[in-house]
């Protein structure tokens, strides 16, 4: 259980993370090409489309990780638990490796745990 848990932390830490690094940078071109075109855009119109785009970004990471771990199972890329090995294995030819990590760390019980 402390396992299961604590991976689900770590997976939301990464998504969390990668969400806000890629927003804030979307988010200040967004401004200064805004700026650029309309000097007087509302502080509101920024912040729509930092929320807008952060919502986006979540669900675009989700969705792909969830297809990356679907492929690499069709595959037999990714190894469930087993006594010999508590945490999941997944094979060096997994194209998208780090979204299938993603994946499982979002939703251990899908590999055992």
């Amino acid at each position: 259980m402390a396992l299961r848990n604590s991976m689900r932390i770590r997976g939301l830490v990464k998504l969390i993370s990668l969400i806000i690094v890629c927003n804030q940078v979307l988010t200040a071109a967004f401004s200064y090409a805004c700026r650029t075109i309309d000097p007087t855009v509302t502080p509101i119109v920024i912040s729509g489309f930092g929320l807008i785009s952060s919502l986006m970004i979540s669900y675009w990471l989700q969705s792909d990780a969830r297809r990356a771990y679907h492929h690499a199972s069709e595959k037999k890329l990714v190894k469930g638990v087993d006594a010999s090995h508590p945490l999941p294995r997944i094979d060096d030819q997994c194209p998208k490796k780090w979204l299938v990590m993603l994946h499982i760390e979002l939703n251990p019980m899908l590999v055992g745990l």
